[in-house]
């Protein structure tokens, strides 16, 4: 978990929004509503949260623990802010002088903390902090016809997908024949690549796609993909 030390200066840098009053407790966005601030007290805690890939990140909880008592005291999760011009991941907490631990967690990320030092009654902003999303598990399909005429390319298309996920498949994948390498590629933007093998010997033959990951998704490898090269009988 990363450490980030801040103190709150006076000029505000990110636009300063509406408050509800004293008490008031943040919902979700995605049930619908737009929490404001959070939290009472007259400085206010604001920024923004992305991913590792500069994407802003909506439903992150942001909670501020005041170093002195080791109490939660204001809370909220990050949501869109037409009113601050920020699309999506706007969070704002509203505090008490003093310093607080403020902790940005979700499922799927690590979680950051940033100490907020010496905050006082004024509106100023953290800026944007990032939460890095952990890798989710990737699927691997090859495919390739199964008998090959002799003096026939051979062709291996592979799909690497992540099923329920947005992360795009991106980087390499490698095709081996048991322990040797025999093609290599780099997936398209849909995540998919065909490998041409080029015109191979009579016989029987077994390949594994394997993809290697990115940040955002973890390696995985195909099942085994039998294809024979036969030679056609001839006719007399």
């Amino acid at each position: 978990m990363k450490m980030l030390t801040t103190s709150l200066v006076a000029a505000a840098t990110l636009a300063a929004t509406a408050m509800l009053a004293p008490g008031t407790t943040a919902t979700a966005s995605s049930l619908g509503v737009a929490p404001r601030v959070a939290g009472t007290g007259g400085a206010m805690v604001q920024g923004a949260v992305v991913d590792q890939r500069g994407r802003h990140v909506d439903d992150v909880e942001v909670q501020a623990v005041d170093l002195a008592t080791g109490d939660v005291v204001a809370s909220d999760l990050s949501y869109a802010s037409p009113d601050n011009d920020i699309e999506h991941g706007y969070f704002a907490l509203r505090v008490r002088s003093g310093s607080y631990e403020v902790t940005f967690s979700k499922p799927g990320y690590d979680t950051e903390t940033v100490v907020v030092d010496r905050a006082r009654r004024e509106k100023a902003g953290i800026g944007e902090v990032e939460l890095t999303k952990r890798p989710v598990a990737s699927d691997t399909d090859a495919r390739a016809p199964r008998r090959v005429e002799l003096g026939d390319k051979v062709r291996v298309s592979v799909r690497v997908s992540a099923a329920g996920d947005p992360a795009t498949p991106s980087g390499s994948v490698v095709l081996t024949a048991g322990r040797r390498v025999v093609e290599r590629g780099q997936l398209r933007d849909n995540g998919t690549v065909v490998l041409d093998l080029g015109r191979l010997g009579r016989g029987d033959y077994t390949f594994v796609a394997s993809y290697a990951g990115n940040d955002l998704l973890k390696g995985s490898s195909s099942a085994r993909v039998p294809v024979e090269v036969y030679k056609p009988r001839r006719r007399h």
